[in-house]
Order: C-alpha cells, then structure tokens, then sequence
C-alpha cells in the first residue's frame, strides 16, 4: 500500500512539474523516469510534462545503460523520440538522429528510429528529410538484412520491418515483400503487411496480393483490412475478386457494410456488382423467421464452427475471438430470446461505446471502427479482428459516426433454423 501511494505521489509530481522550465524540471523528471519507467502511467505522465524540454531529457536518458537496457526504459525511450519528432525541433531532431547514426545495438536503435519517424510523419515532414545527409542509411541497410534474417529474434526483426516502413517503396518494397513468400512466420508476415500499408505507392497492391494463395487465414484477413483503407487498392483487390483470385468469401459482414456506403460511387456499385446488394430484410420479419430455432435442440460443436466463422472477429469466449464488441457472458445470462435479437438486430439498443464511426484521412484513407481511445491530440479506432489504428487528429478530414453498432445487419444470411439453434446454444454454454 505505502509503495502504491508513493507511485502515484511521484506521478502527481510528474505531471506538476510540466508547470516549470529548464533543470528544474527535466532533472526531476528524469530521476522518476530511471526509477519508475516500467509502469505505463509514469512513463505518460512524464512525456505529458515535456511540451519542452525533450530534447535535454533524451540526452540524459539515452545516456543511462540501465534505462536503455528495461524494456521500459526503451518503450520510454522510443515515445520520447516520437514526442521530438512531433515538435519537429531541428536541433533536438539533430541529436536524435546523430545517436542513432552511431549507435550499434539494433534492439534500440530500430525501435528509437521508428518513434522519431512517426514523430517526424506528424508533423508534416519525414525521416528521410531531416536526414538529408544520409547518416541513418547504415542504420537502413542493417534494418534490411536484419528483417530477412531467420536467425535474428523475432522481436529484433519486428523492430527492422517497422523501421523499413520509415523509408521509401524503391528502399524497401521488395524486401517486405519477401517477407510474405512462403517459410517466413505469420507474426513476421503480419508486420511486414502493416508496414507495407504506410507506403502510398500504387506497387504495394501487387506487393500484397502477389503471394495469396500461400498466405495463412489471419494474414489474408489482415491483406484485405488495409486494403481497404484507399480507393485505388479497394479497386485493386476488387479486380482480383473478378479474376477469381481473391474470394469473395474473404470479406466479412463489416467489411461489405462499409463498401456499400462507401463515399465514391464506383466502389459502391462495383461492391454491389461483385457481392450483391445487402438482403432486403427488415429486422422485425427476420426475428420472426427464426424464433423456432429457439424451440429447437441445439449442438454447440457447430455453433462453435458458426461462431468462429462469423462472430469471433468482433466477441471473444475464452482464449478465442476478438474482444471488440461487447462481453457475450453479459449477453448470454439475459436469456436465449435476448441472445437472438442481438445477433439478428444488433442495432436495435447499442451502446455509445459499441457505435461505428469512420475516418477519413487528408491523405486520402479511410478506416472504419469503434472509438477505443482518445485524447486532444489523437483517436485510436478499434476494428474487427481487435485492430487499433491510432490518428493523429491533424491527419483527420472527416470523423463520421454512423450511428450504427460495428456488428452489421445480416449476419444470419445463409444459416438454417437449426444452425442458429447451435450457434445459440454454444454461446450460452460458453465459459
């Protein structure tokens, strides 16, 4: 109890002394930091304190080998980079870079140059641009051969993939592309899709879709998810939906609810060429339709299978599913007949924190989810399979709410009495 209220006494003290300048705060603040930087709250209230003075406590910091060497000192470490990045201060960014230009180990160097990079995108600018000299080409070079390697850990080659994603397509396209051929793990696969994602080149769409068919569920999934996020990649996938290539069946219910209300006409009538218009039913007369399965005798070994195939992206039971929507075990003990009117109107009573909002970005993306965070600088979107997508609220065009849950209308379509029965009972006996 008396360690707990000396933590948050300390944090209390973190956050008053953004109120001061110079030495006096940035010594203060750094000595909590090396003695509390393993918990995320101090590392926040110490960053909140910084709107100057970052760039004298990252020489103070990065000095320190017991910090650099916590996995929360370098996650201090890395947001700190981030934060000069962001103010976007030449000096300061010069000395960020100049320690990354000569520093050897790559377990903080990738992860420091990716925070400043972020930082950097932020403010309007670039990595690339405040190293105009080139002394982080090195640190480039290393990042390639390090994501490539399998004998490098996995974090380590996380943390390369990442910080390939702060260079250019012509740099590293064809490297993070490799990455997603056959041999390479999904974790590695699933990063190298994200990093490929931040590049607005129209060669990532090939990038992307030239190794489909030997790419696991998870990873496709995860293809299509930021594939979506720009018209001409929509239309790209599109294409491969035509040619066969992709299946149509890759699409879930939610992705297919924001194509047929996507802003650009083209996309909304090819969505409707490739998959159909959205069944005409009204909810009322869908509930009707299916109140026998609640009289019949229901197998939960299917219903797991329906529940796999069609709810675990957004509700999670146990170690399995997405925990986006809300818990089903507070679903479930209202009863069968309360269960099914969630699952066949799911918009009938929705919750503020469950409602769909999309993002469209100044740069021409858009993204789709609930609001899982937010503060006066940013908004992190939560969408299904559990994705957040943090946004810089100057990044923002357009923040849309639907007025709609995340869980779109139909999700019944194709299944029998007897499949709901299942998928009812499975959810109610789930633990």
């Amino acid at each position: 109890m008396e360690q707990a209220a000396s933590l948050s006494l300390r944090c209390q003290l973190a956050f008053t002394l953004g109120g001061s300048g110079g030495p006096a705060k940035t010594r203060p603040l750094a000595e909590i930091i090396r003695r509390d930087a393993a918990d995320r709250w101090m590392r926040t209230a110490v960053l909140s304190s910084l709107r100057d003075g970052a760039g004298e406590m990252f020489e103070q910091s990065i000095a320190d080998p017991r910090l650099r060497d916590s996995a929360g000192g370098r996650e201090f470490l890395r947001q700190l980079a981030r934060v000069i990045g962001t103010k976007d201060d030449s000096a300061e960014v010069k000395t960020a870079v100049d320690f990354l230009a000569n520093k050897a180990d790559a377990k903080i160097a990738f992860a420091l140059a990716r925070g400043l990079g972020e930082g950097l995108q932020n403010a309007g600018t670039s990595l690339a641009r405040a190293d105009s000299e080139g002394k982080l080409n090195p640190l480039f070079t290393r990042a390639k051969a390090m994501a490539g390697d399998a004998g490098v850990s996995d974090q380590i080659r996380a943390q390369a993939i990442q910080l390939l994603s702060m260079s250019s397509f012509d740099n590293a396209g064809e490297t993070l592309s490799g990455l997603l051929g056959p041999g390479q793990k999904e974790p590695i696969q699933l990063t190298a899709v994200t990093a490929l994602a931040r590049f607005d080149d129209s060669r990532v769409n090939d990038a992307l879709l030239n190794h489909w068919s030997q790419l696991t569920p998870r990873v496709r999934s995860e293809v299509v998810s930021v594939m979506l996020t720009r018209p001409e990649r929509i239309l790209a996938l599109f294409t491969a939906v035509g040619e066969r290539n992709v299946s149509a069946s890759e699409f879930t219910a939610q992705q297919l609810q924001m194509l047929r209300a996507h802003r650009d006409s083209k996309i909304r009538e090819q969505t409707v060429q490739l998959f159909g218009a959205p069944p005409a039913v009204k909810r009322d007369d869908a509930l009707k339709g299916f109140l026998p399965a609640l009289q019949l005798r229901g197998n939960p070994s299917n219903g797991k299978k329906i529940y796999l195939e069609r709810c675990a992206t957004c509700h999670r039971i146990g170690s399995q599913g997405n925990a986006v929507g809300p818990d089903l075990m507070t679903v479930k003990t209202a009863g069968k007949e309360t269960l099914l009117v969630s699952i066949l109107d799911p918009n009938r009573e929705v919750a503020p924190r469950y409602l769909n909002y999309t993002v469209e970005t100044k740069a021409g993306e858009t993204f789709s989810g609930l609001i899982a965070s937010e503060s006066p600088s940013s908004i992190t979107l939560r969408g299904p399979n559990g994705t957040d997508t943090a946004l810089q609220r100057s990044q923002i065009a357009r923040l849309l709410p639907s007025g709609q849950s995340l869980m779109p209308e139909g999700l019944e379509a194709g299944l029998t009495l007897q499949d709901m029965a299942d998928l009812i009972e499975y959810l109610g006996a789930a633990d």
